[in-house]
């Protein structure tokens, strides 16, 4: 099974001041699916995906999780700067750690770091478990049933 590589994202203190990425990095290095985990102070800036690229294949790691901010904020950005990096992105895995953690349970880090440890859990998982799908042949029949007589089922027979 492939090693998964954790790049955690302190998004310039947005996710750092409220969710405790030391003792998730800690606890997530214990894991033997994990090959490393790193904290980096950003993700979506000019160079950052080269160098998690430079990091992953260096390590030779072949699944990424990245635990920063929404999918629909930066996190999009991130992806498509590792896949111009040369990078499978069908390989990488992202948890929201900003929107769905540090900024709506702002005034309860305990339960914010929970809840972040949590959902990289369930990212590891997916990763453990991915696996290609199998090409499906499909015979397509070039006939149809029309039901009912009005004017929709007269047109649809024509």
């Amino acid at each position: 099974m492939k090693k998964i590589g954790i790049i955690l994202c302190n998004c310039f203190g947005e996710i750092g001041k409220v969710i405790d990425l030391a003792s998730i990095r800690k606890r997530l290095e214990s894991d033997p699916a994990v090959d490393f985990v790193t904290v980096r102070e950003s993700l979506c800036l000019p160079g950052d995906a080269a160098d998690c690229r430079a990091l992953v294949r260096d390590r030779g790691t072949g699944r990424v999780l990245l635990g920063a901010c929404s999918p629909y904020g930066r996190m999009e950005v991130v992806r498509l700067g590792l896949a111009q990096e040369g990078f499978d992105v069908r390989t990488v895995r992202a948890a929201d750690l900003r929107e769905g953690c540090a900024w709506v349970h702002g005034k309860d880090p305990q339960g914010a770091t929970r809840k972040a440890a949590n959902q990289l859990d369930m990212e590891i998982a997916f990763l453990q478990n991915m696996q290609d799908s199998k090409d499906v042949a499909i015979s397509v029949r070039r006939e149809a049933l029309v039901i009912g007589a009005g004017p929709s089922g007269l047109s649809a027979a024509c």
